[in-house]
């Protein structure tokens, strides 16, 4: 898992794989010094200059949420993490989009300024 410890979007996926049980190496990437921001970072790592993301094996990802969902399926076998039941999927679905569309922090500041 790449990322800031600081990291709003960080945090999350350290914490789905610390409740999950996986196995990770976590590589600080230097946002304050501007390492996010390099060619060779947006090339190969996050085209949007962020933060977090993941090498597994050769299986590439960025997107805290699309993480979260990744270590969901791969490292989730009893389904607690994410639910299996389609109905319980949704409204955990509900929730997550209500706080990708109105709590996010990028988004408040922004609707702020």
């Amino acid at each position: 898992i790449h990322g800031m410890k600081g990291s709003t979007c960080t945090r999350k996926v350290l914490t789905a794989a610390e409740e999950t049980g996986v196995p990770y190496t976590f590589v600080y990437v230097d946002a304050f010094n501007g390492e996010h921001k390099q060619p060779e970072y947006l090339e190969k790592n996050h085209p949007f200059a962020k933060v977090p993301f993941i090498n597994h094996g050769d299986f590439h990802a960025y997107e805290s949420l699309a993480l979260l969902r990744y270590i969901a399926e791969v490292f989730d076998k009893t389904g607690t993490f994410y639910p299996k039941d389609p109905k319980v999927r949704a409204i955990a679905e509900q929730w997550i989009s209500v706080h990708e569309s109105y709590y996010h922090a990028e988004k408040i500041v922004t609707e702020l300024y």
